[in-house]
């Protein structure tokens, strides 16, 4: 069975929890000075990619276990205090309590998001109610399946597979915060919200575009994640969601046993997580190399940044 753990700096996940809208990580590193350390997660930016912090080490497993079940109890006791603000009695609702959204045009209406879409202290009322704003996935027979909305309670824009929404519920049928909520959000005299309009959503040769400015901007691939999310981040929302859909696509078709070979040979070996990374480094190279290297592993020996590789260094972004 392949090993799913994380590699994070050189040390190795052993427990994670995931919490209030991110993890905290224990990892290991039998070789390092403080064999065990602590750390936070994020992935609330524009490529959803992991994002490691608040880093803490220790050569006592104890005091660092310490560290991590006292992080946890932070958030436990931050999300409890949530929740008193909230103010909101603890309702969780499935689709018996709404009406069915199969052939429903969602543009306009209160959505319910399904409990098992949203992690489990996450799972109530408050935060399942939403005002659908547009998106592709509001129409039931688009291709797209996008649901764009604003929380009724926190007015927070999100997104959504329409897969995710449980239902609809009409206004007389919304608590009396929920109700005085969507009246503020459609603005005066219960004007519906404009919906977002279903623009022509961002294309492949978009895509290699950005790639290729944000490795110019860099000087190379080995810094260039900073201008990537630099540029991602000032692209509309619905194309921040298509660069990643078109990111995704690419990186499962370059699963190849093939290209796994070219990467072990490359780097002097390549684990399940290093061969992850080695197909993101590829897709960093631009589409000529990527595609070349799709029909023709090979084609690797001839990239400038593995000829200019010193023994020992690794292709990894």
């Amino acid at each position: 069975m392949a090993d799913e753990k994380r590699i994070i700096d050189g040390y190795k996940e052993m427990y994670a929890i995931r919490l209030g809208g991110g993890e905290i990580i224990l990892a290991d590193n039998p070789a390092a000075e403080d064999r065990y350390m602590v750390c936070d997660c994020s992935w609330n930016n524009p490529l959803g990619v992991d994002m490691y912090d608040n880093a803490m080490g220790g050569a006592d497993f104890l005091e660092v276990m310490k560290l991590f079940a006292d992080r946890i109890s932070e958030r436990v006791v931050k999300l409890e205090i949530e929740r008193e603000t909230h103010g909101v009695p603890l309702q969780t609702l499935t689709a018996a309590d709404c009406d069915p959204a199969d052939e429903t045009d969602l543009n306009g209406r209160v959505v319910v998001i399904k409990p098992e879409s949203l992690a489990p202290e996450y799972s109530t009322i408050d935060y399942q109610l939403a005002l659908c704003t547009g998106g592709f996935g509001s129409n039931p027979n688009s291709r797209g399946r996008t649901v764009y909305c604003k929380k009724l309670f926190s007015g927070q824009q999100a997104g959504y597979r329409r897969e995710d929404i449980a239902g609809t519920l009409s206004p007389d049928r919304l608590p009396e915060w929920a109700r005085i909520n969507l009246d503020a959000l459609r603005g005066p005299a219960g004007k519906e919200v404009e919906a977002v309009p279903a623009a022509e959503p961002l294309g492949k040769e978009r895509f290699w575009q950005i790639i290729d400015a944000a490795r110019e901007t860099a000087g190379g691939w080995q810094n260039m994640r900073e201008p990537l999310l630099e540029a991602i981040t000032h692209l509309e929302e619905p194309d921040i969601i298509r660069w990643k859909q078109i990111f995704d696509e690419y990186h499962s078709l370059s699963y190849k046993d093939k290209l796994w070979a070219a990467a072990s040979l490359i780097n002097g070996g390549c684990s399940d997580d290093g061969f992850e990374d080695f197909r993101g480094w590829l897709i960093a190279q631009g589409k000529d190399t990527f595609l070349n290297a799709l029909e023709n592993p090979d084609s690797l020996a001839d990239v400038e940044s593995i000829k200019a590789l010193d023994r020992g260094d690794a292709v990894y972004i």
